[in-house]
């Protein structure tokens, strides 16, 4: 669906917003159904990882902005904020600005390592961890990917007034302070946390 220059950007933003945390929602019943039937998981846990554990990857996020986040402030910042995406920057042509090695990479340790730690400490056995990683590891790749195509252009999602509110409410993140909208594919975390902008 393409943008409605009739109906208000403010009722857009909200219906993107309800429509995009709805998404979440039946994404996480569908797999909690397939890792319970496969793996014995129980539905709490998947919910409790992605819910939880995600506002623990917001908070992640957060700390990067802070004056506490230390090392991971000065290379997140620096690195994506000023040098590959700075606010008058925010949008480029593909690809995907990213000049650290994943040895290096903050953004990869940072949220990949208390992932893991949650999938650790909701399973019962190695192959619920296996299956929960894995979950883990599709969320993490689409928070990816919607970043990068956030931030580049052309592609074909652009005008979906889904992906469009994505994107504004990713760049008043890179606005200012930088001290709301730490999520990329969800609106939740942020909206529990107050910190959605829109």
């Amino acid at each position: 669906m393409l943008l409605n220059e009739n109906i208000k950007p403010d009722i857009i933003k909200k219906r993107a917003l309800f429509i995009l945390i709805l998404i979440s929602l039946i994404i996480n019943i569908v797999a909690s159904i397939i890792l319970w039937i496969t793996l014995k998981i129980h539905p709490w846990k998947l919910f409790t990882h992605y819910y939880i554990v995600g506002i623990v990857l917001v908070g992640v996020h957060a700390l990067g902005h802070s004056k506490w986040g230390g090392w991971w402030r000065t290379q997140h910042v620096s690195h994506h904020h000023i040098k590959c995406y700075p606010y008058k920057k925010f949008l480029r042509k593909a690809p995907y600005l990213h000049k650290l090695a994943i040895h290096e990479d903050g953004n990869v340790w940072m949220f990949v390592i208390p992932a893991l730690l949650g999938c650790w400490i909701l399973s019962e056995n190695s192959y619920q961890f296996f299956g929960l990683g894995i979950y883990s590891l599709l969320i993490l790749s689409r928070e990816n990917y919607l970043h990068q195509n956030i931030h580049t252009s052309p592609h074909h999602w652009e005008g979906h007034f889904l992906f469009e509110t994505l994107r504004n409410i990713h760049k008043k993140h890179h606005q200012g302070n930088m001290k709301c909208n730490y999520g990329f594919g969800d609106p939740f975390h942020d909206l529990i946390l107050g910190t959605l902008r829109y």
